[in-house]
């Protein structure tokens, strides 16, 4: 349990949960997990497997779960509640509309802190892309800055979250060599926007042979791989999440 803050002393919370391994090569996931039911409380606040996976297997690229130092690890718990009302947390992923590109023009005269591209729809939600062409707070005069923002926030009910994982991108406008980063983030109330201050280095943007700016146009883009989407159901209440 992340966070407990306003629970009752004798809180309890009973769940079923399994675990995800993700096979990169095949695009699935391994499962693992019993089905036990277990109770979270002030005294135990977390479960889990002390042998999820054995090390070989784990570390055997050609299982794919380890591909080029990175994995992909998940979880789905069943939350068993005696409310009349629940919630259903499910993923999409590549949702429909999820690649924005920003055409960034006369780039070498902003001279502005920041700039914000125009506004998105997709899966249900608004999002816009946010700028530093001279990079923020300490990286700045080094580094480009680039966000990905949650533009409708204000709609939502109070303790909402938003789950995404999503692709910052400089397109190289000849080769196709862009310079992009994945990234995966809660968006909440108080974090509505997510990047990186040194995404990329100003060095590598002024030079001419990665072709990131073309006749003085830069072209960014923002890709939305998953998000998370919640509904509200009545009945014997279960509420199932998946990360």
């Amino acid at each position: 349990m992340a966070d407990t803050t306003g629970f009752p002393p004798s809180w309890e919370i009973n769940a079923i949960f399994k675990f995800f391994v993700f096979d990169q090569l095949q695009d699935k996931y391994l499962t693992i997990g019993d089905g036990r039911l277990r109770r979270f409380s002030a005294i135990k606040n977390k479960w889990g497997l002390s042998q999820m996976i054995s090390l070989s297997i784990f570390n055997n690229a050609s299982n794919g779960y380890l591909i080029g130092d990175s994995c992909v690890f998940g979880v789905e718990v069943f939350v068993i509640k005696n409310e009349g009302k629940g919630e259903h947390f499910s993923m999409i992923k590549d949702p429909s509309g999820g690649t924005f590109t920003w055409e960034v023009q006369k780039f070498s005269e902003l001279t502005e802190e920041f700039y914000y591209s125009q506004v998105y729809l997709a899966g249900r939600h608004q999002w816009k892309l946010k700028l530093f062409p001279n990079g923020e707070m300490k990286q700045r005069g080094k580094h480009l800055s680039l966000y990905l923002g949650l533009n409708d926030c204000t709609k939502f009910h109070a303790g909402w979250k938003l789950f995404v994982e999503f692709t910052l991108r400089i397109r190289d406008q000849v080769w196709s060599h862009h310079h992009e980063k994945t990234l995966r983030k809660w968006f909440n109330a108080s974090e509505d926007d997510w990047g990186l201050t040194s995404f990329i280095s100003l060095t590598d943007i002024k030079n001419q042979s990665n072709n990131f700016v073309v006749n003085d146009t830069l072209i960014v883009e923002g890709v939305l791989n998953r998000l998370s989407v919640l509904k509200d159901f009545d009945g014997a209440s279960l509420i199932r999440k998946e990360d």
